[in-house]
């Protein structure tokens, strides 16, 4: 695509990063470094940037089943909205096409599990220091 960088390249797929994505991150990386708004912060924009980290999982997640199909992928861009897919054709089985369209949206709930078990840890490690705190 027109306008987009090369970052790197997972399973034989380039991801691309298009300068518009590019742009917006350094604007939310400026806002919190100059605390522009209060409630953006260094810890919000790394946030922010993991939201992005997943969603290039997701739709690594889309293009490895395509590839195990057959599929040729040209390429993953990263827009400001989400990711998109290059791919050269879409299967013509429906469950192939199924599978390859339900592999995200499944890594998407594998990543938030993992999320929740950490926060669950992580919360319960916190209660253990502040229970042994207070008394």
């Amino acid at each position: 695509m027109k306008y987009s960088l090369k970052l790197f390249t997972v399973f034989g797929i380039p991801i691309e990063l298009h300068i518009s994505f590019l742009i917006l991150m350094l604007l939310i990386y400026a806002v919190a470094a100059l605390n522009l708004f209060p409630g953006i912060n260094l810890l919000m924009a790394v946030l922010i940037t993991l939201v992005f980290v997943t969603v290039v999982i997701h739709e690594l997640s889309h293009s490895y089943v395509a590839q195990r199909y057959g599929v040729k992928i040209e390429r993953i861009i990263l827009l400001p909205i989400g990711g998109v897919s290059a791919m050269e054709e879409i299967p013509k089985d429906p469950g192939q096409e199924f599978r390859i369209a339900i592999a995200g949206p499944a890594t998407n709930f594998v990543i938030a599990g993992i999320c929740y078990v950490l926060v669950f840890l992580g919360a319960s490690y916190l209660s253990k220091d502040i229970s042994a705190a207070v008394y």
